[in-house]
């Protein structure tokens, strides 16, 4: 497809300046005629996500800008990376999807489901290829979250700030630390942070951790007992036991004891922390852990399609749940704004956390051992073998304007130029649908028709 005669002559207009990846004329893209792309009904269910995804940014975007703070967020998808260049729209002939170009990203995972949606697959690869690479090396994984107690008036900012600390203590405290060097041979382990909210109980943060270790154990080695321990205190106020336990068991004491010493309520022997095994006592690997452990890192997706009916679960709502809960709502000031005000919580208490935390252990165990630099590899060797994306249209900055406020009628144009390259081929040098959508649009913003050629 050839780009409009009206974008060769801008003189703003360089190609170069795209902002996520070069772009290859259209005249090289000659193996992809008329007809060789198809439009199936999964795309119009990617297209319903997608729509959702962009109206919970455009709800959080309203919400944070009426907040005291800094927030990129807010002109996510909307500033261009250079100004003097024009907005435009790249064809990836590999995924056969389309992407604007020259605009920034605000990169915000815990606040943005556009941005999340862009990372979560690269987050959920690189734990499935570090899950792999550590069961190659005869490492086995172990899922554990930990929870604490919490109450609906606690606030989200000191219940995270809490739990780190105990999670630091769990695996940092010295008697632990022998514990993981004799009893638990421990390698390291990476974590996700997940938040949950209710209207019950308040705030839900909890950590789901993938812990690796140099040996496998039994069912019957990490659950020892039949029924509830009895607990003594000692002088410093931590919980100690004469029943034999079994490892996990003890693992449940130490976290007991961890959100004791740090000043969180003790949770429960048998709820505070949950122990799986990436294996059974057969099998010793299961990828079923990667989609439990990077719950959080899908949160995006998971908030906008786990609904089964019309309502809202409001016994566990996630962030981006509450986001859409507070649609309607006046500005945040306004004592019935419940859930703007509750998103705006969330969004103080986890500005500068990571989503996914490798331990320093792990890191320096997968950089002696070359995960990097080999996952470095296969990805040039993937990026190699896609083919390059094509420039296929360019917006004026009148339409621009329009579009950069209006998501809905963004993500149409984008819906309307893949299928204007699905019915007119790849090499078409005309855009039916989407010029008639854009003069429609600006007849509405200016009472013009557009120029399209």
């Amino acid at each position: 497809m050839q780009i409009n005669p009206k974008y060769r002559n801008n003189p703003a207009f360089n190609k170069a300046l795209s902002s996520h990846s070069e772009v290859t004329s259209a005249k090289k893209m000659g193996a992809l005629g008329k007809n060789t792309i198809s439009y199936s009904k999964e795309d119009e269910i990617a297209e319903q996500y997608q729509r959702k995804r962009y109206k919970t940014q455009a709800v959080i975007q309203k919400i944070l800008s009426n907040c005291a703070g800094s927030w990129k967020v807010i002109k996510c998808g909307k500033e261009k990376v250079h100004k003097d260049a024009s907005v435009g729209v790249q064809f990836f002939p590999t995924t056969q999807k389309v992407s604007l170009t020259n605009v920034r990203m605000c990169g915000l995972k815990w606040l943005c489901p556009v941005c999340l949606e862009r990372e979560a697959q690269d987050q959920k690869r690189l734990v499935e290829e570090m899950m792999v690479f550590m069961q190659k090396k005869g490492y086995y994984a172990h899922m554990v979250t930990f929870t604490a107690p919490h109450k609906k008036y606690d606030g989200l900012k000191d219940l995270i700030t809490f739990l780190k600390l105990a999670r630091k203590r769990f695996f940092g405290d010295r008697a632990n630390l022998k514990f993981f060097s004799t009893e638990f041979d421990y390698v390291g382990h990476i974590t996700a942070m997940e938040i949950k909210y209710s209207d019950q109980n308040g705030w839900h943060p909890h950590f789901h951790t993938i812990i690796f270790t140099k040996k496998s154990y039994s069912e019957s080695s990490l659950f020892k007992l039949s029924k509830r321990p009895t607990f003594n205190k000692t002088s410093k106020g931590l919980y100690q036991t004469d029943h034999d336990l079994g490892i996990a068991e003890k693992l449940s004491l130490m976290w007991m004891n961890a959100c004791t010493a740090v000043g969180l309520r003790t949770p429960d022997f048998k709820h505070g922390l949950d122990f799986k095994r990436g294996y059974d006592d057969k099998e010793q690997y299961s990828g079923a852990l990667i989609n439990y452990a990077l719950k959080a890192s899908l949160s995006a997706e998971i908030a906008l399609s786990q609904k089964k009916t019309g309502e809202f679960n409001t016994e566990s709502l996630t962030p981006f749940e509450i986001a859409l809960k507070a649609e309607g709502e006046k500005t945040i000031e306004n004592p019935d704004s419940k859930y703007s005000q509750l998103f705006y919580e969330y969004a103080c208490a986890t500005k500068h956390n990571s989503m996914v935390e490798p331990s320093r252990k792990l890191k320096a165990f997968l950089k002696e051992n070359g995960f990097y630099k080999k996952l470095e590899e296969k990805k040039a060797e993937v990026e190699s073998n896609e083919e390059p994306p094509v420039h296929v249209f360019d917006f004026m900055d009148i339409e621009w304007n329009i579009l950069r406020e209006d998501y809905k009628a963004r993500l149409k144009v984008l819906s309307l130029i893949r299928q204007d390259i699905i019915e007119q081929g790849i090499s078409a040098s005309k855009f039916p649908r989407t010029d008639s959508f854009l003069n429609q649009l600006f007849d509405r913003g200016r009472g013009d028709e557009i120029p399209r050629s």
